[in-house]
């Protein structure tokens, strides 16, 4: 069995706190699972909304080969798979303590499957103190060397 490949959303770790993490299953066309395998998928500005206890995945951008051009799906809502308990603890983080809630991996093996969490934006001023934190520590490994 090979090994699974994995694509990241490298901003939502900058961008958000996150909560626990949730692997989901997502239903899909044969044409856009076709271009997912290819790896012709975006995972930025993709988010999840909770109606109705559905989970449903909003602005995923599949790029689709059609015969005459290269189309983007991206206005088709896609359904998450989730047990009842899994979408209770999701509302209930997103009352309680998280504003939206972010897709961070898209894992494709055997099936295609989300790796989805819910998050809390930063401030500016987080973010700058991890970019401050991360040039130190790379000055500090490079003076190591030496």
């Amino acid at each position: 069995m090979s090994k699974p490949i994995i694509i990241t959303n490298r901003r939502t770790k900058f961008n958000y706190e996150l909560g626990s993490k949730i692997t989901a299953g997502i239903s899909l066309s044969g044409q856009e699972v076709k271009a997912i395998r290819q790896q012709r998928v975006s995972l930025t500005n993709t988010y999840v909304e909770i109606k109705d206890d559905q989970v449903i995945l909003k602005n995923l951008e599949i790029f689709i080969d059609s015969k005459q051009q290269s189309s983007t799906n991206t206005s088709q809502k896609h359904q998450l798979l989730l047990t009842k308990s899994q979408i209770k603890s999701l509302k209930r983080d997103l009352d309680i303590k998280y504003n939206t809630i972010a897709v961070t991996r898209l894992i494709l093996g055997k099936y295609i499957k989300l790796e989805i969490a819910p998050a809390r934006g930063k401030k500016l001023y987080d973010k700058r103190q991890i970019i401050q934190k991360r040039d130190s520590q790379r000055q500090i490994r490079r003076d190591l060397k030496r």
